[in-house]
């Protein structure tokens, strides 16, 4: 009876076992996938200050490429934008990696980019971490991108306009270690910017922690990234962990609205120091602008 009784357990644990070797293999396999797919996800803006001339206006968001490459020459994702038929492309930072900086590879995807659509950028704390910035700037220049680090550029359609400004990371502008507020430099840095609050305003900042900055500022819509979806996503809660956020960010993926203010945060496209992400599929999104109504 206790050799039965042994027996018994014994397979029970085997069984086990194997579920829980089944279970990981599935894990590994779909994170794998997961990992190699990228899609493109759809937002509206409804906001009542844009002129109806800019209805239906479409803003493809790239944002922490990590110098990732997807095909060769970055063909899937060049492929994925061409799709989207976007008015323009906004590029919200982090497109070079700190750690395996290739300013070749970021140049070749944007050259083929504006070739889609204007492209605008603002850099990220990796573009500010690297040595030859100003080279990836100068080349980026030469490809027919727009950088905005603490500028404006105007769009018109008809007798309207709206205003696409960015502001550069703000280590770009101070180091971390020397004295670093990073609410105070945004701050400072956006309102460097000659802007009026009644023109319909889309602002390029990297990091989405500062939301409540972007609000007081009153920009109708940022777009920015860093977050990289909380890198683990777990289901009903969201991210893990961000970069200046900390475990359960807030400001993670997707739309955020308060007060007739939006702002847009990509889960991006790329990894650094984490290598893999988990239930967070890369993407680029496509924002499309309408006019709301009361």
């Amino acid at each position: 009876m206790e050799n039965k009784r042994k027996l018994i357990i014994e397979i029970i644990i085997e069984i086990i076992i194997a579920l829980l070797v089944v279970l990981l293999a599935i894990f590994v396999i779909v994170t794998i996938r997961e990992n190699n797919t990228l899609e493109l996800n759809y937002i509206t803006v409804n906001n009542k200050n844009l002129p109806i001339e800019f209805e239906g206006f479409k803003i493809a968001h790239v944002s922490d490429l990590h110098n990732s490459e997807w095909g060769e020459n970055n063909e899937r994702l060049i492929n994925l934008l061409k799709s989207s038929k976007p008015d323009i492309i906004a590029i919200t930072g982090d497109i070079v990696d700190r750690s395996r900086t290739s300013i070749e590879i970021a140049i070749a995807f944007v050259r083929e980019a504006t070739k889609i659509a204007p492209c605008y950028y603002v850099s990220g704390n990796h573009e500010s971490a690297i040595p030859n910035y100003d080279q990836l700037e100068k080349g980026l220049i030469e490809a027919g991108v727009t950088v905005l680090n603490n500028s404006k550029v105007e769009i018109k359609r008809g007798s309207s306009k709206i205003i696409i400004m960015g502001i550069c990371d703000p280590t770009l502008v101070v180091d971390e270690k020397e004295g670093y507020d990073e609410k105070s430099i945004t701050s400072d840095l956006i309102s460097k910017i000659e802007y009026r609050e009644d023109d319909y305003t889309i602002l390029l900042s990297h990091r989405p922690e500062n939301f409540d900055i972007y609000k007081k500022k009153k920009i109708d819509l940022t777009l920015s990234g860093h977050a990289h979806g909380g890198q683990v996503r777990l289901p009903l809660i969201g991210g893990i962990l961000a970069p200046n956020q900390g475990f359960f960010p807030h400001y993670d993926s997707g739309l955020y609205e308060e007060n007739n203010l939006a702002m847009v945060v990509s889960r991006g496209i790329g990894n650094s120091s984490f290598p893999i992400r988990v239930n967070n599929i890369p993407e680029v999104i496509l924002i499309e602008l309408n006019k709301k109504t009361d």
